[in-house]
């Protein structure tokens, strides 16, 4: 997740992004809507792993 929101950091504070003209007047919405979609992942992401205790991929395979 530090990626992600370095990645923000960069392409909408910094303004270094790929230009495109038929949506620049869009940006703010577009970082804004970015922005609040990781925070919500990350925010289930939290919560669900909290919720569910049982981790299936977690578990050693007795070899036979």
């Amino acid at each position: 997740m530090i990626w992600v929101f370095n990645n923000y950091y960069v392409d909408f504070v910094l303004k270094i992004y790929p230009y495109y003209d038929f949506i620049q007047h869009l940006v703010h919405l577009v970082a804004f809507i970015a922005l609040w979609l990781s925070i919500i992942s990350l925010m289930l992401y939290y919560n669900f792993n909290k919720l569910i205790k049982v981790k299936l991929f977690d578990k050693k395979i007795d070899s036979q």
